[in-house]
């Protein structure tokens, strides 16, 4: 019996539409909560006779011969159970960790994997990335990735009048201040409002020269099947600088096509990277030109459909799974699934509270 695992975490309502996609076209697919682990989900591995794996809960049982795809979406680490002494927290949490680790990595050299486990850091760093994109000829901001204050504040001086600048966090942060709500987000800035030397070094920053955007583009690639849309995040003044701060149904998203040239480049950035799979950021600057801000090798997708219910990217992610190569060229079938109808049937089972109830989150 082949199946689909998805490792995931409580409230991932793209591992559940998933789950609820495949089954309708007749997969065998089990989403995975690794935070369960270590009292309520068990794996063994065994060198005997010959080379054993298998993974289970009260939900399902599972040997490695049966694992066809693995789509390794939203993994967590095992969360240590409150029932261990505080003075074994740091071992049992080091232990449950390095045996996690090992178990993704040695779990099934037969299976198509999206994302290869082994290109899971590397496809995470956004220097790597850019180092990457900028060996292949992509076109990258100006950029500096530092937490030197002398090196900093050199780069936002040696600029035109003209010129402006971006700091971006690696990861958006929040706080919950009674009843606000702070984020750090992309945010123009300026030279003058850096904070002293010692307080700058202790958090390391993106820096990059601000790009005058026409539109933007978001490129899902599934294998090597694009789907580009256009965001008109320039026509509203709050998304100028950053157009995740506004709803999607806002930005008019279509279809466009993506130049080959580009194209091409993604590919390749791909492959250096390792992933099958990946969503790609791009400014398109006032001449037309293709401008690379990063790619998110396990980037929310379904977000675009619910905004554009003509682009059925549930489906065609589907079908990748079950195609499960590279060279994958998206064709409909009968049994189409719309992440509408995946949706509804999510909230009229509430499966989410559901989840939320089973299984172990950090949040």
């Amino acid at each position: 019996m082949e199946r689909t695992l998805i490792f995931t975490q409580v409230n991932d309502i793209h591992a559940l539409a998933v789950e609820i996609a495949l089954k309708q076209k007749g997969e065998n697919c089990q989403r995975i909560f690794s935070a369960d682990f270590p009292d309520k989900m068990y794996s063994s591995i065994g060198f005997d006779e010959d080379y054993s794996f298998n993974i289970r809960s009260s939900e399902f049982n599972i040997n490695g011969n049966e694992i066809s795809s693995v789509w390794f979406r939203r993994p967590m680490l095992p969360l240590v159970p409150s029932s261990v002494h505080p003075d074994d927290v740091v071992m049992v949490e080091r232990e449950n960790t390095a045996f996690i680790k090992g178990v993704w990595s040695s779990m099934t050299d037969d299976a198509f994997w999206i994302n290869p486990y082994d290109s899971y850091t590397k496809a995470n760093n956004k220097i790597t990335q850019t180092k990457f994109a900028y060996e292949i000829g992509l076109a990258i901001p100006k950029t500096i990735y530092s937490n030197d204050p002398v090196k900093i504040r050199e780069f936002l001086s040696n600029s035109n009048n003209d010129d402006e600048y971006i700091y971006k966090p690696f990861y958006i942060t929040e706080w919950d201040e009674r009843d606000c709500r702070s984020i750090i987000r992309t945010t123009l800035v300026k030279a003058k409002q850096l904070p002293s030397d010692e307080t700058l070094c202790l958090t390391p920053g993106i820096f990059q020269q601000r790009i005058k955007k026409s539109y933007e583009v978001r490129v899902t690639f599934f294998g090597s099947y694009p789907i580009a849309i256009r965001l008109d995040s320039q026509k509203h003044a709050k998304s100028k600088l950053d157009w995740r701060v506004i709803p999607p149904s806002e930005l008019n998203i279509k279809l466009i096509e993506l130049p080959s040239s580009i194209y091409d480049k993604c590919i390749q950035l791909m492959k250096k990277l390792g992933i099958v799979f990946g969503c790609f950021d791009f400014i398109v600057d006032k001449q037309g030109n293709y401008v690379f801000l990063e790619v998110n090798e396990m980037g929310q997708f379904l977000w675009i459909e619910r905004a554009n219910p003509k682009i059925k990217l549930l489906d065609v992610f589907c079908e990748f799974l079950i195609n499960k190569q590279f060279d994958f060229e998206y064709k409909q079938t009968e049994n189409a699934v719309r992440y509408e109808d995946a949706y509804k049937i999510c909230e009229e089972n509430d499966f989410l509270k559901k989840d939320a109830l089973l299984h172990k989150s950090k949040i």
